[in-house]
Formats: structure tokens, C-alpha cells, sequence
């Protein structure tokens, strides 16, 4: 049996932006849902990183209505140490699923 992962599952929405960091996936039927609106990372982002992927993200999601973010780390990477701690103090993030962020506007 094939190892599941969540590069092999399937998640409802599209593609809006990819790049060499991160892929966008978006559902403008399903808006609520955090599972079909967020970005994966490619590799861990650096904090700065992060924090300017975070910034687009909910900038793009304010202008759909919507009033959450989520993020997706690599498997079996570590966050940056310290990060977590200065994320959560510095934008409120909350949510410790394993591998995912969510921040409510």
C-alpha cells in the first residue's frame, strides 16, 4: 500500500499562483473551507518569509470575504526554532495541527 501523504491526496480547488517557494490552492465555491484555501510550502520559509506569504495570503483572502488563513509546512522538516513562538506573539496565530497555521482577521 502507498504511503499517504498530503501531496497525494486530493484537494478540492485550483492552482492560482505557484511559484519556486510555495503553491496557492484556492476554491471560490467553497470559501469557508480551510482545507481548499491555502498555500504549501515547498521547503520551510524563513520567518521573514513566512511572514510575507502570510501577508499575501490574507490579503487575497480579505478581498474574497474570507477571514482565515492556512499554511502547510514540508513533512519531517522542522520549523525554524524560535519561530513558533514569535509567529504566534507577533500575528496572533493559533492552531497547532501539525503542519498547518490558521489566523483569524
Amino acid at each position: 500500500m502507498k504511503h499517504i501523504t498530503f501531496n497525494n491526496i486530493y484537494k478540492p480547488g485550483k492552482v492560482v499562483l505557484e511559484n519556486g517557494f510555495y503553491i496557492h490552492n484556492h476554491n471560490p465555491e467553497m470559501l469557508l473551507q480551510y482545507d481548499s484555501n491555502f498555500i504549501r510550502f515547498k521547503k520551510m520559509p524563513t520567518v521573514p518569509e513566512f511572514l510575507d506569504a502570510h501577508d499575501y495570503l490574507r490579503s487575497y483572502h480579505q478581498e474574497s470575504g474570507q477571514k482565515h488563513v492556512r499554511f502547510y509546512f514540508p513533512e519531517g522538516e522542522e520549523f525554524p526554532a524560535g519561530a513558533s513562538k514569535l509567529l504566534t506573539k507577533r500575528r496572533g496565530l493559533y492552531n497547532r495541527i501539525p503542519g498547518a497555521v490558521c489566523h483569524s482577521a
